[in-house]
């Protein structure tokens, strides 16, 4: 009950519990039968529409959730990958070597004999191997 009446306090809204135990003649309330009744009463008064709008499941909730959080993940994998990219492509035009960044999902539909692929994420074309040695070729860590 009391993490009920911080909710209450800290959100600034009406809220009520109603604990039901099978084995138990007594149903608990939070915070009085009478406010309860209050609570429900004015939940009820609310257009249908607007109730449903903001009542939401366990399960609805995590998938919400979950997308969200995917969502934020491949956001920030493709800053990471951007980032990498910019750093090794300014480490090698700095030694004198062209590189062309891949891009992670259509990296193997890139390949093909006029280009020979090194370290994740980065190729070297033919040009760029006749100009180095192959002691330059070194990932971008």
């Amino acid at each position: 009950m009391k993490k009920m009446s911080e909710l209450s306090t800290l959100c600034g809204i009406d809220a009520c519990a109603i604990m039901y135990n099978p084995y138990e003649f007594l149903t608990e309330v939070w915070p009085s039968p009478i406010r309860v009744q209050q609570v429900l009463s004015k939940f009820k008064n609310i257009p249908k529409m607007e109730q449903s709008k903001k009542i939401e499941n366990q399960e609805s909730f995590l998938s919400k959730r979950i997308a969200k959080v995917a969502k934020q993940l491949k956001k920030h994998c493709k800053e990471n990958w951007e980032k990498e990219m910019t750093q090794c492509s300014t480490t090698f035009v700095a030694k004198g070597s062209s590189v062309t960044p891949l891009n992670p999902q259509g990296a193997s539909s890139l390949l093909s004999s006029s280009v020979v692929a090194l370290a994740p994420m980065m190729m070297v074309t033919p040009e760029a191997m006749s100009r180095t040695s192959t002691e330059e070729w070194t990932t971008c860590s």
